[in-house]
């Protein structure tokens, strides 16, 4: 009898599925890929299966942690699971409450104590619980005279006379408020048209050719400086006392 031939069973790539054609049988790929792209794929593919399978087990073990994980509530006390490292309250009624708490001690109304300054226009002492600059008479005549300096600096450019930075009240702070021709007290908080309402006056006018500086200012009451006018009689004098 003659010899039955054995039928040859081929096995398919596992890669792309076409009959294995390889002789080299040290490889690792051998007898599965049908060459080295099939078996560079091949180990690409156990790679990442096997570092999904790491991830997955990763990510069961952070579960059975975080369930491990118990923290107390920092509003209420009580004890729970938080879902991240960053939960503080254990729910929203206490995330709630708690910032609630917190504002109201932020802006709660604290008692200021009086405490006592000195005003850097008049120098008297005064009791204030903020932190002003002048005394409370100081503060009102400040925002009174408030730009005056600049309508003199202006009338001293246009007749072309010298001028200083200075303003109303350090004047009528150096001559204590009171009229320099009459020697009344003025009254710097009545009606501008009141006859003792302070006036900030030139010695030698500026249209004469007097300059707008301290040693040439005074201070004057309105009835007076009315009287008075563009005169500088008699008191060129004073510009050396």
């Amino acid at each position: 009898m003659g010899c039955i031939p054995r039928e040859i069973s081929i096995k398919p790539c596992v890669v792309c599925g076409k009959p294995l054609n390889r002789k080299i049988r040290s490889s690792r790929d051998s007898g599965q890929c049908c060459g080295r792209e099939c078996g560079f794929e091949l180990q690409r593919r156990i790679k990442t299966a096997r570092h999904e399978n790491v991830t997955k087990e990763r990510n069961v073990l952070k579960k059975i942690a975080k369930n491990w994980r118990i923290v107390e509530c920092e509003a209420c006390g009580k004890p729970f699971n938080p879902a991240n490292g960053n939960v503080l309250y254990c729910g929203d009624d206490c995330s709630r409450f708690a910032n609630l708490k917190r504002l109201r001690d932020r802006y709660e109304h604290k008692p200021r104590l009086f405490r006592t300054r000195v005003c850097l226009m008049c120098g008297d002492e005064y009791q204030t619980k903020a932190n002003p600059k002048y005394c409370p008479k100081c503060s009102v005549l400040n925002e009174l005279y408030k730009g005056r300096d600049y309508q003199h600096r202006r009338r001293a450019k246009m007749n072309g006379v010298g001028y200083e930075r200075f303003g109303p009240l350090e004047i009528f702070n150096r001559d204590d408020w009171r009229c320099q021709h009459c020697k009344k007290k003025t009254k710097p908080l009545v009606d501008p048209n009141h006859s003792l309402y302070p006036h900030l006056d030139h010695i030698i006018p500026l249209s004469r050719g007097g300059e707008h500086s301290r040693k040439n200012t005074q201070c004057l009451c309105r009835a007076c400086n009315i009287v008075k006018g563009d005169k500088a009689e008699g008191e060129q004098m004073r510009l050396f006392g």
